[in-house]
């Protein structure tokens, strides 16, 4: 028989000596074991979230997921023909401050010479099963969140991208390009797919892009307020006389108030200080009554049935028209966080297959570059798109003032335009 001291807890030959310590918790005044507060703590602590990023490559956009060892990449392929979407999901197998590395199998169907041959009999496929390993790594000053690798071929970064939940992408079309997308132009198609394969919800505006800078710009407003109103924080993407448009839009004092939701401006190839084609139309009468007539007579009958047009369109990208209303009217820079991509071209060969739509950009190109001795996208001085002020500009030699639209003659594709000026504005977008 075992004795015990007075005052002393009873201890059975079965305790161990975490079941001693468990008993300090079963004392009075301590009603918890240490199992059960162990799984209060654990209900506490804060759950290890994924690490979300967004996709950015020359004819690729997407996401992509990091939870602890798991890899998910979802992106979209960019090409003349439809948009390709696809899922990769891998392992990470290392991961350093600036090395990540991940595998994943990449399933390849073949069909044979033999199998090609039997012609009496449907060809069976050879599938095949391949382990791929990919190394991403950081890129930028300090090793900034920006990893940079190759994935199944195509080059991507991957970069930190806000939370999207209450952001929306508001898309602002150019000049006469409410009939393009009913006739087959893809215009602006692959922008929003680029948009949207990243995560953001993204809409092209249906304002009537050949009325005047003031109706377009009150409609752009009335858009903005729209989202506003239903706690949505604004992101803008304009291109060309939708540059202007938004420009007029946020300049007007009627409008301050909408600043603090607008949380950026991205501008490609802006008409900001005037259009020196918009000038050559103007400083010649005859030339300006055609413009006029085809853009009040001739646009309406090929155009949507409510649309009417407006000679103000092209009036109001003279580049003194423009000026004065900046004059009276200042774009408040300082407010809004301004991203901004100019173009231009030089070089093209005459004798070469291009869009119709392209065709006249070429000679209005050579005849600024020869007679003015002016850089330009074909339709907009390179320095008449420059905004002072702006956050952030990047310049792309050899793509003309369409081709951030829909694909050409340039390197860069409107996938790539869209991501390099979205990952250019990511920084100034609060998180």
């Amino acid at each position: 028989m075992r004795s015990t001291h007075a005052g002393a807890s009873r201890h059975d030959p079965g305790d161990s000596p975490s079941s001693s310590t468990a008993a300090v918790f079963r004392q009075p005044g301590s009603p918890l074991s240490v199992r059960s507060l162990l799984v209060v703590l654990l209900l506490l602590a804060p759950a290890a979230r994924a690490e979300e990023l967004g996709v950015s490559g020359k004819d690729v956009a997407g996401k992509v997921s990091l939870n602890g060892d798991a890899v998910s990449l979802a992106v979209t392929t960019f090409s003349k023909a439809a948009p390709v979407a696809r899922t990769i999901s891998g392992r990470v197998v290392s991961r350093t401050p600036q090395l990540l590395r991940f595998t994943w199998t990449k399933t390849t169907s073949t069909v044979g010479l033999s199998e090609r041959l039997a012609f009496w009999r449907p060809p069976v496929p050879t599938v095949t099963n391949q382990t791929v390993t990919v190394d991403m790594r950081r890129e930028g000053p300090d090793g900034a969140s920006v990893w940079v690798g190759t994935v199944d071929g195509q080059e991507q970064r991957w970069v930190v991208q806000p939370a999207q939940g209450d952001l929306v992408v508001l898309v602002v079309p150019g000049l006469s390009t409410n009939l393009w997308n009913q006739y087959g132009v893809p215009y602006l198609d692959e922008n929003l797919g680029a948009l949207r394969a990243r995560g953001f919800d993204a809409r092209r505006l249906t304002i009537n892009t050949e009325e005047s800078i003031a109706v377009n710009a009150r409609e752009i407003a009335a858009e903005i307020r729209k989202e506003t109103t239903r706690g949505k924080r604004v992101l803008l993407l304009a291109h060309s006389k939708g540059g202007a448009d938004t420009v007029t839009a946020l300049s007007d004092p009627a409008n301050r108030d909408l600043l603090p939701k607008v949380v950026a401006f991205m501008a490609i190839q802006p008409v900001y200080g005037g259009s020196p084609i918009a000038d050559l139309v103007g400083g010649h009468c005859a030339i300006q009554g055609v413009v006029d007539l085809f853009f009040e007579r001739v646009l309406p009958v090929v155009n949507r049935v409510d649309d009417t047009g407006d000679r103000g369109a092209v009036q109001d990208l003279r580049t003194e028209r423009r000026q004065a209303l900046l004059r009276e009217h200042p774009f408040p820079v300082d407010r809004v966080a301004t991203v901004v991509c100019r173009g231009h071209f030089s070089g093209r060969p005459f004798a070469k297959p291009r869009h119709v739509l392209r065709k006249p950009l070429w000679a209005f190109q050579k005849f600024l570059e020869k007679s003015k001795g002016i850089q330009s996208d074909g339709m907009v001085a390179l320095e008449g798109q420059r905004i002072p002020g702006a956050k952030a500009e990047f310049t792309l030699n050899d793509i003309d003032h369409f081709e951030p639209g829909f694909r050409g003659e340039s390197p860069y594709s409107p996938c790539d335009v869209t991501n390099r000026l979205l990952d250019a504005t990511l920084p100034f977008i609060a998180r």
